[in-house]
């Protein structure tokens, strides 16, 4: 295991509500650097330092997933445990309710 290792891996929502697992700084570091510099806030600069900083050997990846878990929660992209992906929600809702009309 490298130094820019999670212990427990992020697991976020993305496009259409497919989940997404980041597993290490370099990750995070590459999802915030593709992040819509139009919802860019306090947060994803907190986020992008911190992951910035552990790659740097200034801070432990631990805060850097700490800053990451913020910003991806904050900005409802965060995949709490037992979430279905919106994706599957969807398609499962539309399927009930075809079967409830036929």
């Amino acid at each position: 295991m490298n130094c820019f290792a999670f212990d427990t891996p992020i697991s976020i929502l993305v496009g259409f509500g497919y989940p997404k697992d980041i597993a290490n700084v370099r990750q995070a570091f590459e999802f915030l650097n593709e992040w819509n510099t139009a919802r860019r806030g306090p947060l994803f600069i907190k986020a992008s330092s911190a992951c910035s900083k552990a790659m740097n050997g200034e801070v432990s990846a631990d805060e850097a997933r700490s800053a990451f878990m913020l910003f991806a929660d904050a900005s409802g992209i965060l995949r709490h445990n037992n979430d279905l992906p919106d994706a599957v929600v969807i398609d499962t809702a539309e399927r009930a309710g075809r079967q409830l009309r036929a």
